[in-house]
C-alpha cells in the first residue's frame, strides 16, 4: 500500500513539473501553458484518487464478504486485511469477533 501511495504521490508531483518544463521549452502562448498545466494536474490528481479508492474498496469488499459469511453462520472464514489504519482496526475487531 505504501509503495502504491508513494508512487502515486511522486507521479502527482513530478509529472506536472515535468510537463511544465517541457511546455516552457516549446513556444506556445502563456494561456495554453496554463491550460495544459491545469489539465495535467487534474489528470494526475484523478489517477491518484483512483489508486487510493481502489485500495480502500478492495479492503472493504473483503471485510464485507467475510461479514456476510459470518452472518450466515460460517465462522471458519479468515480476515486477511493487513493495513493498520481504520480499515485494519475494523478487520482486527472482526477477527476478534469470529
Amino acid at each position: 500500500m505504501k509503495l502504491k501511495l508513494g508512487l502515486a504521490f511522486i507521479l502527482a508531483v513530478f509529472i506536472p513539473l515535468l510537463v511544465g518544463f517541457v511546455v516552457e521549452q516549446v513556444s506556445v502562448s502563456s494561456s495554453q501553458v496554463v491550460f495544459l498545466k491545469i489539465f495535467v494536474g487534474l489528470f494526475v490528481a484523478a489517477i491518484f484518487a483512483l489508486v487510493v479508492a481502489a485500495f480502500l474498496t478492495r479492503e472493504l469488499r473483503s471485510l464485507a464478504e467475510v461479514s456476510a459469511k459470518v452472518a450466515e453462520g460460517d465462522l471458519s472464514r479468515e480476515v486477511s486485511v493487513r493495513s493498520r489504519d481504520e480499515v485494519g482496526q475494523l478487520a482486527d475487531a472482526l477477527k476478534t469477533m469470529v
